[in-house]
């Protein structure tokens, strides 16, 4: 992201959000239930125009913490697209809101 020193959000190398995961995942022909996010998967991250994958490393009732791989700069509160490898390929299920 290109912006004026101190004018720009924060750069995040690890992120807690809240989670709200889809009955079913999109964009596959079969009809794949979602399970929860579970401790040590992996999770491609859509932050505004960033995409990043991240590490899940605490997980409770509708908040996950993730490790980023790789770095990014986005405001609190900011929405989050969550996908998941399903069948080889990532697939989206669900979003969230970033908390820090």
């Amino acid at each position: 992201m290109v912006g004026h020193i101190g004018h720009l959000p924060p750069v995040w190398d690890r992120l807690a959000f809240t989670v709200k995961l889809m009955e079913r995942v999109v964009g596959s022909d079969d009809e794949f239930t979602i399970d929860p996010l579970r401790h040590k998967e992996p999770l491609m991250l859509s932050v505004g125009t960033a995409v990043t994958v991240g590490v899940v490393v605490n997980t409770k009732k509708d908040v996950v913490e993730v490790v980023l791989k790789r770095q990014v700069c986005a405001a609190v509160g900011s929405q989050i697209a969550i996908s998941r490898q399903v069948g080889g390929r990532w697939r989206l299920i669900g979003m969230g809101g970033t908390l820090v």
